[in-house]
C-alpha cells in the first residue's frame, strides 16, 4: 500500500510538473506571440508613418512645383504683355511718323502749287504788259499815220 501510495504521489507530482511545464510553455508562447504582434504593430506603424511622411513630402514637392509653374506662367504673361505694349508703341510711333511724312508731303505739294500759281500769275502779268505795250505801239503808229496824212503836209509821207 505504501508503495502504491508512493507511486501515486510520484505520478501526481509528475503530472503536476508536466502541467506546470506545459503552462509555462504556453505562457512563453503567448508572450512570444504578444511580442511578435507588438513588433509587427510597431513595424506597421513605422511603415505607415514613413508612408505618411513620404506622401507629405510628395505633396509638398508637388505644391512647390505648382507654385513654380504658376510663377513661370505669370512671368511669361508679363513678358508677353510687355512685348505687346512695345509693339503697340512701335506701331503708334510708325503711324505718327507716317502722318508726319504725309503732312510734310502735303505741305510741300501746297507750296509747289502756290509757287506754280505765282509763276502763272507772273506770266499772265507779263503777257498783259506785253499786250498793253503792243496796243500802245499800234496806237502810236496810227497817230503817226494820221499825222502823215494830214492836210498840212500832203506830199511828205513818213513811214514808221
Amino acid at each position: 500500500m505504501m508503495i502504491m501510495m508512493m507511486m501515486m504521489m510520484m505520478m501526481m507530482m509528475m503530472m503536476m510538473m508536466m502541467m506546470m511545464m506545459m503552462m509555462m510553455m504556453m505562457m512563453m508562447m503567448m508572450m512570444m506571440m504578444m511580442m511578435m504582434m507588438m513588433m509587427m504593430m510597431m513595424m506597421m506603424m513605422m511603415m505607415m508613418m514613413m508612408m505618411m511622411m513620404m506622401m507629405m513630402m510628395m505633396m509638398m514637392m508637388m505644391m512647390m512645383m505648382m507654385m513654380m509653374m504658376m510663377m513661370m506662367m505669370m512671368m511669361m504673361m508679363m513678358m508677353m504683355m510687355m512685348m505687346m505694349m512695345m509693339m503697340m508703341m512701335m506701331m503708334m510711333m510708325m503711324m505718327m511718323m507716317m502722318m508726319m511724312m504725309m503732312m510734310m508731303m502735303m505741305m510741300m505739294m501746297m507750296m509747289m502749287m502756290m509757287m506754280m500759281m505765282m509763276m502763272m500769275m507772273m506770266m499772265m502779268m507779263m503777257m498783259m504788259m506785253m499786250m498793253m505795250m503792243m496796243m500802245m505801239m499800234m496806237m502810236l503808229k496810227q497817230v503817226i499815220n494820221m499825222k502823215n496824212t494830214s492836210i498840212y503836209n500832203r506830199g511828205i509821207n513818213v513811214n514808221m
